[in-house]
């Protein structure tokens, strides 16, 4: 079955949305429970996968872009210095530029309301991050 993405006027991809909230914290932290909270109380955070985590960050960008295709369990993530995350920022940027919006559309997200991801690999992607999002909100 060949799905096609959603249509969106020009209009609703021209027009910003607010700065996302990242919610940090490895395993085991109470992220999962903060993130299902913020859900609750109106924060759209694409959790489409596991534990309350946006498939969109955790596999497209963390696995797919920065970890070079690795599927590994956190507990098997290499140690990346800064330079290194840094290094990503343009595909990074350019994969988050033509399709998160898109992307979070298709599992509820109307485009402009407050949103926001959970991914345990934002902290180590955090400076990368703040390059992309600098207004982000980090709980």
């Amino acid at each position: 079955m060949n799905e096609e993405q959603p249509s969106l006027p020009a209009w609703e991809l021209s027009e910003p949305s607010p700065p996302p909230v990242i919610v940090l914290g490895m395993h085991n932290s109470g992220t999962t429970l903060l993130a299902q909270i913020l859900h609750r109380h109106g924060l759209f955070l694409g959790a489409n996968a596991g534990m309350s985590e946006s498939y969109f960050f955790s596999h497209f960008i963390a696995n797919r872009i920065v970890l070079g295709g690795q599927e590994a369990a956190w507990t098997q993530l290499p140690i990346m210095g800064v330079d290194e995350v840094l290094s990503h920022q343009r595909a990074v940027e350019r994969l988050i530029r033509d399709h998160w919006r898109i992307d979070y559309i298709q599992w509820g997200y109307d485009g402009m309301g407050p949103w926001g991801f959970k991914d345990p690999r934002s902290c180590i992607l955090l400076p990368l991050y703040l390059q992309i999002f600098p207004e982000a909100i980090l709980l």
